[in-house]
């Protein structure tokens, strides 16, 4: 977040991330978030993610 204080990152700005810990980093600083599922270690994580309602890719070939 001290990032787009200082202005070095411009939204809109998309975060990708594997863990839940990404998902929360995302969230804290506003930022929209795709999960990819490819080296997770998030169990369940099918279920985590429907539930929570974000765009899950499996790795980042298939954003292209």
């Amino acid at each position: 977040m001290e990032e787009i204080k200082t202005g070095n990152i411009t939204r809109p700005v998309l975060f990708l991330g594997d863990s839940k810990y990404d998902y929360q980093a995302a969230q804290t600083a506003g930022l929209d978030f795709i999960f990819l599922t490819q080296w997770t270690e998030v169990k369940d994580h099918q279920a985590w993610c429907k539930d929570l309602g974000f765009d899950v890719e499996v790795n980042l070939m298939l954003l292209a």
